[in-house]
Order: C-alpha cells, then structure tokens, then sequence
C-alpha cells in the first residue's frame, strides 16, 4: 500500500511539473530505451521498471512500466508534440 501511495505521488509530481506553460524544445528527443529501478528514500528497490521512447507521427511516444514484487504492474502512456515547444498531449 505504502508503494502505491509513492508512486501514486511520483505521478503526480510528474504531471503538476508537466502542467504549466509549455518548454522550448532546443533539440529534439529521440528513441531511448531503459531499465530504472524504483526505490524507496533509504535506496531500497521497490520495483523492476522499464523506459521506452521513440518519435512516431512527429508526436514522441513514452512507456514507462514497473513491475513490483508483489505482481503488481503500473504503466504510464504519455505523448508529446516537441515543436514549436514541448507539449504533453496525452
């Protein structure tokens, strides 16, 4: 319960950070793909995650998925528009 809570705040820091005026974009992002861990403030992993973005449509498409030891799964489906500024559509 106290995982979800986290994450559930991590989220929303996440949109509240993504919510005010737009950011100007000085170089475009690309495909990107990682493994990020999730830890608790004393470094403990709490959850197995994985990073995906690619570019699709001229729209920049992001995955993040964790996997917590319990079985439970959380995934987050995003989608910018990178010009003329950075733009959280989905």
């Amino acid at each position: 319960m106290i995982a979800k809570r986290k994450l559930a705040a991590l989220f929303s820091a996440l949109a509240l950070m993504s919510s005010g005026s737009a950011i100007e974009v000085t170089e475009l992002a690309g495909a990107a793909h990682g493994y990020p861990g999730l830890c608790d403030i004393n470094g403990k992993k709490l959850a197995d995650g994985e990073f995906r973005q690619w570019v699709e449509s001229n729209r920049l498409h992001i995955i993040i998925t964790y996997k917590f030891s319990a079985g439970e799964v959380y995934e987050e489906h995003s989608q910018f528009r990178q010009q003329p500024e950075l733009i959280q559509e989905k």
